[in-house]
């Protein structure tokens, strides 16, 4: 079966509705790519390429936001260490340690050393949230088989 191929679309709008309906069968819908100068696929592309443009003018001017003060960053930073520690003592003492927040505190201090203070906090929730994620797996049943 041979592909259909679809004219380029006209370069007005107007009265394009006009002439589809007058194009169309009776009982085609507007634009249902049947009888259409402007098939359906076109305007799903279109639209999905003006999506895609918007999406990343927004995430350019998102990034363009106001960059805080290196001494604020660097007290999150800290902040978010202790806290990791503080979590990380809790699961080692009750035995609930997962090696991979102690690897993601080991990485949070060396990035915190290099003063990557982003990283130092990322890197720092992670140690943490993995320490709690331990304790919290102490509390489950064990598995019986």
């Amino acid at each position: 079966m041979p592909m259909r191929s679809f004219p380029e679309p006209p370069l007005s709008y107007s009265g394009l509705a006009a002439r589809s309906t007058q194009d169309a069968e009776p009982s085609a819908a507007p634009y249902s790519g049947q009888g259409d100068h402007f098939p359906r696929a076109h305007l799903k592309a279109r639209s999905r390429g003006t999506l895609v443009a918007f999406l990343l003018v927004l995430d350019l001017l998102a990034g363009c936001a106001v960059a805080q003060p290196e001494s604020s960053v660097r007290a999150q930073a800290e902040k978010a260490l202790q806290q990791a520690a503080e979590t990380i003592e809790q699961a080692r003492a009750q035995g609930a340690l997962w090696t991979t927040s102690r690897d993601a505190q080991a990485e949070a201090v060396r990035a915190y050393e290099q003063s990557d203070f982003a990283t130092a906090i990322r890197l720092a929730n992670l140690a943490r949230e993995q320490a709690q994620l331990g304790l919290a797996q102490r509390h489950y049943s064990p598995l019986r088989y």
